[in-house]
């Protein structure tokens, strides 16, 4: 009985976190004032480079795992071949 209170006590905990942060966002929308501010064209360069390197890094460890998984099927294709024969 026990871990029943505890487990409803935690999930009513959970609503209660989650009814806080969307009430918050809520307020924060609602508020809205004027920001004087601005992104500078070297702020802007190096969320470019940013998310490039994260593209390129991504493609790059795709093509390195799709090669290893690719040299594993042919060598397993391979050594069944072998074996059959």
């Amino acid at each position: 009985m026990e871990s029943l209170l505890l487990c409803r006590y935690d999930i009513m905990m959970r609503n209660v976190t989650t009814a806080t942060a969307v009430g918050a966002l809520v307020l924060v929308a609602i508020r809205q004032e004027p920001v004087y501010a601005y992104i500078d064209p070297g702020t802007a360069s190096y969320a470019f480079q940013v998310v490039a390197g994260t593209v390129l890094g991504g493609l790059f460890l795709v093509k390195t795992y799709w090669r290893k998984l690719k040299d594993s099927v042919r060598n397993t294709i391979a050594k069944s071949g072998r074996a059959k024969a």
